[in-house]
């Protein structure tokens, strides 16, 4: 899998939406979930999916005069890319005690 960007809270909760819809998605589609509860404008909605497409989220196709919108991945892919590519440093760091040692100081609060 080629690497991703990552999404901001706006592009993971478009995301979220058109993984819950599991088809490919229009613009109109989506400006009916954003547009009472966000404020959202098509131009807006626009520019999200285009950041999206550039970051390998997303790939547009035209059928007619309609643009649609598919995923490149699942839902369950992104999360395992996620875990993969920056869980590691943190895993590796627990890994030896010392940072176990440290970690548990601060999580109790008490004076290293």
């Amino acid at each position: 899998m080629k690497k991703l960007g990552r999404l901001s809270e706006t592009e993971m909760e478009v995301m979220q939406a058109i993984w819950e819809l599991a088809t490919p998605v229009t613009v109109a589609q989506l400006l009916a979930i954003f547009e009472e509860s966000k404020g959202w404008k098509t131009s807006t909605l626009s520019t999200i999916l285009a950041r999206l497409i550039d970051k390998g989220f997303l790939t547009k196709k035209m059928t007619g005069k309609m643009n649609f919108y598919d995923i490149n991945l699942t839902l369950e892919e992104y999360q395992k890319y996620e875990a993969k590519i920056y869980l590691p440093p943190y895993t590796l760091a627990m890994s030896n005690p010392l940072w176990r040692h440290w970690l548990m100081m601060i999580v109790s609060h008490k004076k290293i």
